[in-house]
Parts: C-alpha cells; sequence; structure tokens
C-alpha cells in the first residue's frame, strides 16, 4: 500500500527558462573589476563545459553553487566586487521559474487520498531557494523539501535516499518517487527498494539509459512513464488502486 510520495523538483514541479543567454556565467562578469586581465571567452567555455558534464553524466556528488563561483574564481583570478553569495543568488534572479503544467491539480488529487507528500531533489541550489522557488508557483505545503546540496550527495546514490527517508519517517516500501530522469528518479528507487517510481518525462529523456531492465517486468515494483501530468490524472483511478 502506497501511503507516501516523494517529488524531484526541477522538470518535475517546477522549469525555468533563462532571462538571459549564459545565466550562469553573466553574474561574474557584471561584478568583475579585472576583466582586462581575464579570458573571458575561456571562462565562458569552461563553465559551459564543465555544468554540460556535471548535469549530463551519472554523477553521484553535488557541488553547490556558491562552491561553484569560488572554484571559477580561484581558477581564473577574478576580482568581484561582490560577495560569492550574493553571485549565487543573482544567477537564480536570471531564470523564469513557473510550475509545470496541471502539476497542482495533481498534487490536490494526492491530498484528497490522504496521501503523505515531500520533495526529494538534486540541486546545486541551496535549500531555501528551493524552497522559495518552489513555493512560489506550487499550491501545496510538502512534510518537507530535502535537496542534495545539504547532503552533499546525490540522486541515484542510495544514501541521499536512505538519509531522506529517514529523515522524514517514510517506509520505502510504502513510498514511490515521481520524476523526470530515468536514471536518477526511476532505476534510482528502485535500487534503494522503493515501492515505485513514476516517470513523467516532459523532458523527452530517454528511457533505455536505465542500466537494470529488471524493473521494467518487475512484478514487486511499480513502474509507470507518463508524458506530462494530463495522461497521469486521465490515468488516477488505475493509480489509486495502489494506494489502498
Amino acid at each position: 500500500m502506497i501511503k507516501n510520495i516523494l517529488f524531484d523538483c526541477w522538470s518535475t514541479l517546477v522549469k525555468f527558462k533563462p532571462k538571459i543567454e549564459s545565466w550562469t556565467y553573466n553574474p561574474l562578469i557584471a561584478h568583475l573589476l579585472n576583466k582586462d586581465e581575464v579570458d573571458t571567452v575561456k571562462l565562458k567555455n569552461f563553465i559551459n563545459s564543465f555544468l554540460d558534464e556535471y548535469y549530463k553524466t551519472d554523477i553521484k556528488y553535488e557541488i553547490d553553487n556558491r562552491q561553484f563561483y569560488q572554484l571559477l574564481i580561484d581558477m581564473f583570478n577574478l576580482k568581484e566586487d561582490v560577495s560569492v553569495d550574493i553571485l549565487k543568488e543573482e544567477t537564480l534572479d536570471n531564470l523564469e521559474i513557473e510550475c509545470e503544467e496541471h502539476v497542482n491539480d495533481f498534487l490536490n488529487l494526492l491530498s484528497k487520498n490522504k496521501i503523505n507528500m515531500a520533495v526529494a531533489s538534486n540541486t546545486m541550489y541551496s535549500l531555501d531557494k528551493t524552497k522559495e522557488i518552489i513555493h512560489s508557483c506550487i499550491n501545496y505545503n510538502f512534510d518537507d523539501v530535502i535537496t542534495s546540496s545539504m547532503y552533499g550527495v546525490r540522486k541515484p546514490h542510495q544514501c541521499f535516499f536512505d538519509a531522506v527517508l529517514n529523515r522524514l519517517h517514510y517506509k520505502k516500501e510504502e513510498t514511490i518517487y515521481i520524476g523526470d530522469s530515468p536514471i536518477e528518479d526511476g532505476y534510482g528507487p528502485y535500487n534503494a527498494g522503493f515501492k515505485g517510481s513514476i516517470l513523467v518525462l516532459n523532458s523527452k529523456k530517454d528511457i533505455n539509459l536505465i542500466p537494470d531492465k529488471k524493473i521494467f517486468d518487475d512484478p514487486n515494483f511499480i513502474f509507470k512513464i507518463y508524458q506530462n501530468y494530463d495522461e497521469i490524472i486521465a490515468d488516477f483511478n488505475n493509480i489509486k488502486k495502489y494506494f489502498y
């Protein structure tokens, strides 16, 4: 019986659109005092390459954006006229945040069925900032919001899931995970012993990336794949049977 649901944050509850190009790079340049001494092309290319590798590979440890900015400052001898803490805040100011379409409708359905809900997500950003982003567009007070930046460990590492479940006092056999990443949100909970996983593939991620194909036909694991929340809501009666 399912009593608890954990949600990913990015591309599951909320999505963002950059207001400007190079939104991570831009705050550094805006406050840079020694621009004439810095190879800004090299700096920009490094940022793009680092983040591209960071998000596309199965890295199980987290670097928060304050650490990332400090790394860049020391690597490239940047002299900034503001603190690292201000730089990391300005990064998110360059993003337009909105909730995933119809996610609030789905949360209301779960709430009516007395399901406990919390957020457990990978993110470079601080816990407080993540909470602020979620509460800016999600109309539900979760049991808790837990981030990889709290622990320095990311999904799909089993330590992350174990810590989250212990913190929430959720039993893994009564919990499913909802997210958009086949590896982090599908295989990760499966490997950690959860009851199930629901993938909402808004970002068109490749389901074939999952390394253990047993997940697809394991009778003890609920595994469902949808393209959006409209599909989940339409199939809610089939999902609901696992709640009782």
